[in-house]
């Protein structure tokens, strides 16, 4: 990788943008089942880049708000402990000026970006002893612009029920959803 300055792009450079904002739109609706042997190796290396021991366990849960719960549940310091999620908007500009400007300084991203890419997982929670990591939702509803939409039901919804409703990518109550659909 280089560690050039990039100052423009090329035409065919400029092209392939639009290809990796429809994988990340993909990865970002995904509800494929988390790969655990992928996610903690990916994990593992994240730790060791920062300097810190690998966790000592990996707990899985079906939703992000399983998380939240168990950590109220134990009452957790969440404050001593990062979160992290799929963040798409960020992702899909490294991972593109990584692979097509060969910006050498955005491999320390990589593992963030394989993480959240095909394969890995939803919301996980690192912490010094373990790292909780929540399954993507197991149904997630789009409209045509790819925002998160459903006039009839939850927009994701998840394996132990969590469920988010929004209309043209805003979250909304439950009732408003249900208000539009009569």
């Amino acid at each position: 990788m280089s560690d050039v300055l990039v100052k423009t792009l090329t035409e065919e450079q400029r092209s392939l943008f639009p290809k990796y904002i429809r994988n990340w739109i993909s990865y970002s609706i995904s509800t494929s089942r988390t790969n655990k042997e992928f996610t903690e190796e990916l994990i593992n290396k994240i730790y060791v880049n920062r300097g810190l021991n690998k966790p000592k366990e990996f707990e899985y849960f079906d939703s992000p708000f399983a998380i939240v719960k168990k950590y109220h549940i134990e009452n957790w310091n969440m404050s001593a402990s990062f979160c992290y999620s799929n963040h798409e908007a960020w992702l899909v500009f490294y991972d593109y000026f990584m692979n097509e400007c060969k910006l050498w300084g955005c491999a320390a991203i990589e593992p963030f970006i394989k993480l959240a890419g095909d394969g890995g997982c939803g919301w996980w929670i690192p912490t010094e002893e373990t790292c909780f990591i929540s399954h993507r939702p197991t149904s997630v509803c789009v409209n045509s612009n790819g925002m998160l939409h459903n006039e009839t039901g939850p927009a994701i919804e998840y394996a132990d029920g969590f469920k988010v409703y929004a209309l043209y990518g805003v979250r909304v109550k439950k009732e408003e959803v249900t208000n539009v659909s009569n």
